[in-house]
């Protein structure tokens, strides 16, 4: 399996968490601590699924999705 996710969220410790679980499932992870992050991301890596936290610092995940699908 070589789907790739983007996990957007800003507390480090459940972004690492949710990394190991799916990576060890063997998905391969690409991580983002901020909306504008993630978005970044998004576009580097062309991801085939986006989960995110819905309250972020700098901006709302509903945001990012919607920009993401734009």
């Amino acid at each position: 399996m070589s789907d790739v996710i983007l996990l957007i969220d800003d507390d480090q410790s459940l972004r690492r968490v949710t990394e190991y679980n799916l990576s060890s499932k063997g998905f391969i992870v690409v991580t983002a601590a901020s909306g504008r992050q993630g978005l970044e991301q998004f576009e580097i890596y062309s991801p085939d699924l986006v989960v995110t936290d819905v309250k972020l610092g700098d901006m709302s995940g509903l945001d990012i999705l919607e920009k993401i699908k734009k």
